[in-house]
């Protein structure tokens, strides 16, 4: 589990570099000012995202601190993971003031724990999760634009070291559909419920941590930003 420290510049300029991301979409979609009229009120494209989350995975920390040495002096944050970066590719159709999405995500959770004069040590927990979402527009002023409120059901794949658990968990999510020629830019808000209880045991002991239960829990918030390609498409 060791790891250089370049690994943890990484991971700094990965979530500046998502931060930064998601703000230059948004203010470059209130900037753009493309004339266009409604063409379409029905149509099929791809979409891309990225997103930034917060949860809590107690077990996943508890296995942390019970894996290090007790006495460590930790030159950089705490030993917790408590931020993850994800990424998204989709497909969706959309008629009006509804649409049907086929989502693929991927998410990571990594900690880099940087030990002064010893040994550094690296995690990573991390889910796949490929489910279908649907959503509701509600036009804004001349209908260019929506507010939008959905959810739907992500089946998640999560590893943490050589631990997998598999669950389906449900998505609820508010945002704004910015419509512009050849782009939609759609800030979005997201709670996902994905905690994936492990087996009762008779004890699993980590250095002199005891499990009777090991879960994987990726319950949290998400914030993020979606573009799609097409045309724009009338929400009413």
């Amino acid at each position: 589990m060791n790891t250089k420290p370049s690994k943890m510049k990484s991971c700094r300029l990965l979530r500046f570099g998502t931060t930064l991301s998601i703000m230059t979409f948004i203010i470059s979609a209130q900037l753009l000012q493309a004339q266009y009229t409604f063409t379409k009120t029905n149509g099929f494209y791809p979409g891309l995202g990225i997103g930034i989350g917060v949860f809590y995975p107690e077990d996943v920390n508890e296995y942390i601190e019970a894996d290090l040495p007790s006495n460590i002096i930790t030159s950089y944050g705490n030993t917790d993971i408590y931020m993850y970066e994800a990424l998204n590719a989709s497909l969706t159709y959309k008629i009006k003031w509804i649409d049907i999405t086929a989502i693929l995500e991927y998410a990571l959770g990594p900690k880099w724990i940087i030990i002064t004069n010893g040994t550094n040590h690296f995690y990573n927990f991390r889910r796949i999760s490929p489910g279908l979402l649907v959503n509701f527009y509600v036009p804004t002023g001349t209908g260019r634009h929506a507010l939008f409120l959905g959810g739907g059901a992500q089946y998640h794949f999560m590893k943490f070291e050589d631990i997998t658990r598999n669950k389906i968990g449900f998505r609820v999510n508010l945002g704004y559909c910015l419509q512009f020629n050849g782009i939609s830019v759609q800030p979005y808000l997201a709670f996902n419920l994905a905690n994936a209880k492990g087996p009762e045991t008779q004890g699993t002991y980590i250095g002199t941590e005891q499990f009777d239960r090991f879960d994987l829990n990726y319950t949290g918030g998400q914030i993020g930003v979606n573009l799609s390609f097409h045309k724009p498409i009338a929400h009413r």
